[in-house]
């Protein structure tokens, strides 16, 4: 059972920069093109079934499961990009950005102090900045997170889950009922993590709720 408490921040604007990625990748294209052309052929088929010929409406029938089942794994190559470009994104966000405000920070904090000697109060106000950037950094670390949970490979989906509520800046709490760590399929656990991250924005965003329990 997993229980989070009060409301969830959404940032509109992480997740249009997530949503630009991931629509403009090559991959994600592709897919979507393929599922048009499926779409299309689906219609072409559906009206040329008026014929009352057996065998044309057994036919008709086999392409249109084998179009079906095209459609699912496209789906499924199409939720593969998606992760994937989250997975890139977090990673660029984490090892480029994060480290260049990190450097940004010392520079500035070493330039406060050279200020300070030719004029306190400018290097107080200078002082100031890097206290600024770290919080950036925090900020852009809280976004990797989010786009791609690195805790859920390395300890497990509780660990992922429990960093999730620690990571909401507000008063959320988490609850796993086993105490044994329990092992779960890469796919289904990321598919699991992403369904517990929706449904409790929504149900805090849509239905304005203040507990909110999975299981």
């Amino acid at each position: 059972m997993v229980i989070f408490r009060t409301k969830i921040s959404d940032d509109a604007h992480a997740r249009t920069f997530m949503k630009n990625e991931i629509v403009t990748s090559p991959a994600y294209r592709r897919v979507v093109a393929a599922l048009d052309d499926c779409e299309k052929r689906y219609d072409r088929l559906i009206k040329g079934t008026g014929a009352t010929d057996d065998l044309r409406l057994a036919s008709t029938v086999a392409i249109l499961k084998g179009e079906v089942e095209q459609r699912r794994r496209l789906e499924v190559e199409l939720l593969t990009a998606v992760e994937t470009e989250r997975q890139r994104i977090g990673q660029d966000l984490h090892d480029d950005l994060c480290q260049r405000l990190g450097a940004i920070a010392l520079l500035i904090g070493s330039l406060a102090k050279e200020v300070s000697v030719l004029d306190k109060k400018l290097g107080e106000k200078v002082g100031k900045i890097p206290a600024l950037v770290t919080e950036a950094i925090g900020s852009c670390r809280n976004l990797a997170r989010g786009l791609h949970p690195v805790t859920l490979a390395s300890a497990g989906l509780p660990a992922a889950l429990a960093e999730l509520a620690a990571r909401i800046p507000a008063d959320v709490k988490f609850h796993w009922p086993r105490s044994e760590r329990i092992d779960f399929e890469p796919t289904l656990a990321l598919h699991l993590y992403r369904i517990a991250e929706e449904a409790v924005t929504n149900a805090v965003k849509h239905a304005g709720a203040k507990n909110t329990e999975q299981t």
